[in-house]
């Protein structure tokens, strides 16, 4: 009999198509059981009828369930994978319009702020009961988590369940590939680590052809800032021309070159860990166009991506197959390549979101770090990292430390735990709009925040 996979939030079509490719294209998956569950029976049934289409006209053997009942489907799972966003794009955009209604930039919403602190409220609570239910009718299995922000629901999970529970995420994957970009160098080529917190991590290593070529890297930006300063280079389109992400990265090169350590993924999340640097004159708000940026390419993109899945399920357009081709960077695409590196024991490295045990020596036990994991046969076997340098770990230790007061209030429903959360948020420029703001978020949200009905 094969493997169980039950994925949880199957009506996220981009996420679902991604990871049933990478199980199309593994012929270890063959006869295989893939469960859908979602809570939106129409986009549920959508992704049913796509992927067994899909599966039809390819020929891949996997049998789907699927039901709006979890329950009924995580049964005999051996792997459960979590890409649920409860209250959908409309409580996410509220997460992001009310605090720009008090004055706050979130260009995600995803990782902190209030608007990250509204939107871990939702998640962690519900992503805890999941694991609950786990804990009964699959006890064995291995829960892989993409809804964010990550670090704080892999941490609740292993802090209040005892099921074994990692994240995944593309960060450092596209760190990498934007450090090979600026340098104008093959990523296939480099070979990169990276520690920290998911969406807040730095590169420690980069090596071109086993050579280090960090130097390298850092004299290259030193050379650029000489030249040219922050607003000089958002006007300018000479390095966009060879760079081409370099409107995504202008900030991450900044800190770079003033703190000795590439951050990443991308200047939109790193911008929400140092609000002050792109939000506090005209001109760096000029220089860095981020609020609301994340959310506002979802609404500009899903509809004709749902359109497309929509009509390809109901045999209207035939399939396409490039849909289904799997990528090399996609965070769905590693949960199948860990597997793998587990049943073959090929003693591969992943960046994996896990938590601390002395992994990082300057961070606290048990939160959850970001950072190179060798997976064998016998399972996960974290890098030590020491300690990240003095001029990198002051503001991922301030998000370390507060990752648990966010914990403590999703779980408990403490409105007092969530301000303090906010309180000590680097985008909490004021306390009485930041508690205002937060109230408005929960009362916003209430109908999917249960645990604060007291």
């Amino acid at each position: 009999m094969g493997q169980k996979i039950v994925i949880i939030g199957a009506g996220s079509m981009a996420f679902t198509t991604t990871i049933v490719s990478t199980i199309f294209a593994d012929p270890f998956y063959k006869g295989c059981t893939v469960g859908l569950v979602d809570i939106d029976a129409e986009n549920l049934e959508i992704m049913r009828k796509y992927l067994e289409r899909a599966n039809r006209e390819l020929g891949c053997g996997i049998t789907f369930e699927a039901s709006t009942e979890r329950r009924d489907v995580l049964p005999g799972a051996d792997i459960v994978t979590i890409s649920i966003a409860v209250g959908g794009n409309k409580a996410f955009k509220r997460d992001l319009d009310i605090p720009t209604k008090y004055g706050f930039v979130q260009p995600d919403g995803e990782s902190l702020g209030p608007g990250g602190i509204s939107r871990a409220l939702r998640h962690v609570y519900e992503i805890v009961n999941i694991a609950r239910d786990m804990e009964e009718l699959c006890p064995k299995a291995r829960m892989y988590n993409f809804t964010n922000p990550v670090p704080i629901v892999v941490q609740a999970v292993n802090q209040q369940t005892s099921i074994r529970c990692v994240g995944l995420c593309i960060g450092v994957e596209l760190t990498k590939r934007f450090a090979c970009e600026f340098m104008g160098l093959d990523p296939e080529k480099v070979s990169a680590k990276a520690a920290g917190i998911n969406h807040f991590h730095f590169l420690l290593e980069l090596m071109y052809n086993g050579k280090d070529i960090y130097p390298e890297f850092r004299k290259k930006i030193r050379e650029m800032f000489k030249k040219d300063n922050l607003d000089t280079l958002a006007k300018e389109q000479k390095y966009k021309k060879t760079v081409g992400h370099f409107d995504e990265l202008l900030l991450s090169l900044a800190i770079c070159d003033r703190m000795g350590y590439f951050p990443g993924p991308g200047d939109h999340h790193i911008g929400e860990f140092y609000p002050q640097w792109f939000t506090s004159t005209e001109a760096q708000r000029i220089r860095h166009p981020f609020d609301q940026a994340y959310i506002k390419k979802v609404l500009k993109t899903y509809p004709e991506f749902h359109k497309k899945v929509y009509n390809q399920a109901m045999g209207t357009e035939p399939l396409d197959r490039d849909m289904l081709t799997v990528g090399k960077t996609w965070e769905e695409s590693q949960m199948v390549d860990i597997e793998r590196a587990m049943r073959e024991d090929t003693g591969e490295i992943f960046h994996i979101n896990i938590p601390n045990k002395g992994y990082i020596t300057n961070l606290p036990d048990g939160v959850v770090v970001e950072i190179p994991v060798h997976v064998d046969a016998s399972g996960y076997h974290p890098l030590a990292m020491g300690d990240l340098p003095n001029t990198i770990v002051p503001y991922i230790s301030r998000h370390a430390y507060n990752i648990q007061n966010i914990v403590d209030a999703a779980v408990k429903g403490d409105r007092w735990l969530a301000m303090a959360a906010l309180a000590n948020d680097p985008n909490c420029f004021d306390l009485e709009i930041g508690e205002k703001c937060l109230n408005e978020l929960i009362d916003a949200q209430m109908e999917y925040l249960p645990q604060f009905r007291k």
